[in-house]
């Protein structure tokens, strides 16, 4: 389990917030770092009551640098993806680096608030390239699956511990605190893998307005996700901004079938990688193969739930 998590409801005054997950790879070192130190980088930023997003901008770049010099003397190899909001004034500032992914829902409308940052985009491909990388079957240097990343030392600047093929500066977004906005999810791939933007949206409303408390629903989505053939870690942060009242008001908001606004959401959680990866199309054969082993997968998953947790979907349990 390289995944690490910040929940701060109460960071520097009771006006903000902090939450963040990072998804570490080849070792924990990085993803130990970010979560033990960005709060305290964040803090100290000139910009943090002026510019929350250049705080974040910066934070970002000097934690990595930092982490960067420590690898040096170390040896340590390790890298993370990351993605931080930060809610300051009914506003959420949302910063990320590679493709641990944020989304939030309001008046049953879901929205991504981040880009998963993989090879693949066209931008992030020319980046890479021009960068004298390369690129070879969707992977950087045909090892690693993201294209910005903490860490990662062998694709960074060493004379300057800044951006090389790898980069960490993270993609800034904004959104407003409106009284129908339910409520925010941040989680690392292993969740998005195998449920789209709108399954889990789907499945964190329904129980949120049922009133069971948002912690019980993260358990409870880690382990759909689980049982849903997920092979990597995963990590869920939900931030709950459910209105009793709103919905007193709005009777009619609480049937609403969730709809999504990411035009590149689908039914099937890898379309993203598919759409965005001309490259790499695979052949009848090999589709049926993949989907005969994640049935496999799942199959033997659901007989060691039955076995040892009872196989309830709604039980709320911890792994």
């Amino acid at each position: 389990m390289e995944d690490k998590t910040i929940v701060l409801p109460e960071f520097c005054n009771e006006d903000c917030a902090l939450f963040g997950v990072f998804d570490g790879h080849n070792g924990t070192t990085c993803s130990k770092f970010l979560s033990s130190h960005f709060p305290e980088f964040l803090k100290k930023n000139n910009y943090l009551n002026e510019s929350p997003s250049m705080a974040l901008i910066q934070s970002f770049l000097e934690l990595d640098k930092t982490f960067l010099k420590r690898c040096c003397t170390s040896g340590d190899k390790s890298g993370s993806t990351g993605v931080t909001t930060l809610i300051k004034d009914e506003q959420i500032f949302i910063a990320n680096t590679g493709d641990s992914r944020c989304i939030i829902c309001e008046d049953a409308v879901v929205y991504a608030l981040t880009n998963d940052h993989k090879p693949s985009i066209p931008f992030e491909r020319e980046r890479i390239i021009n960068s004298g990388g390369q690129i070879t079957q969707g992977r950087v240097q045909g090892t690693l699956a993201v294209a910005r990343a903490f860490g990662d030392i062998e694709y960074k600047d060493k004379s300057t511990f800044g951006a090389g093929v790898l980069t960490c500066e993270p993609e800034i977004k904004i959104w407003n605190i409106e009284d129908c906005t339910e409520f925010m999810v941040l989680a690392c791939d292993g969740l998005w893998d195998v449920l789209t933007n709108e399954m889990v949206a789907q499945y964190v409303r329904k129980r949120l307005l049922k009133g069971i408390s948002a912690q019980k629903v993260c358990e409870g989505l880690v382990r759909h996700a689980y049982m849903n053939g997920s092979t990597d870690n995963i990590s869920v942060v939900i931030v709950s901004f459910v209105k009793k009242s709103y919905f007193e008001k709005n009777p009619e908001a609480i049937t609403k079938p969730i709809q999504c606004n990411d035009p590149m959401s689908s039914t099937n959680p890898e379309s993203n990688d598919s759409n965005n990866n001309s490259d790499h199309s695979s052949s009848e054969i090999e589709e049926q193969e993949k989907k005969v082993r994640k049935r496999q997968k799942k199959e033997k998953r659901e007989k060691f739930s039955k076995n040892y947790f009872g196989g309830d979907d709604d039980e709320c349990l911890v792994y």
